[in-house]
């Protein structure tokens, strides 16, 4: 596991001046743990058609539901949270979740 920087990216939306709904995205960068996937993770990913990257682990006041990540410059998609007893290879606290990601295709 390493220490890492990461960034949460929230969206909001603005009209412009003919009324289009116009989405603006705020970043903000909080520290975490990078840690790799799972093998029982990566699998049931799999069954849903969904190719698992990263587990981040972070501080539960730090995660405000944002959708997309950034981690080494790389965007992703947090595609599922997890809070609660851990049973993988990092046992986390109450105070902490868990971030699963996959890289976003644009």
């Amino acid at each position: 596991m390493k220490e890492i920087d990461l960034i949460l990216i929230s969206k909001r939306y603005e009209e412009d001046e003919i009324g289009q709904r116009i989405p603006v995205e705020e970043e903000r960068t909080v520290p975490a743990l990078e840690d790799a996937i799972t093998r029982n993770e990566w699998s049931a990913a799999g069954q849903n058609g969904i190719k698992a990257e990263k587990v981040i682990y972070t501080s539960v006041i730090n995660y405000e539901g944002e959708e997309i990540a950034i981690v080494d410059g790389v965007r992703y998609i947090i595609y599922r949270t997890y809070n609660g007893p851990s049973y993988g290879r990092h046992n986390i606290s109450e105070d902490e979740i868990e971030l699963y990601l996959r890289k976003e295709v644009i």
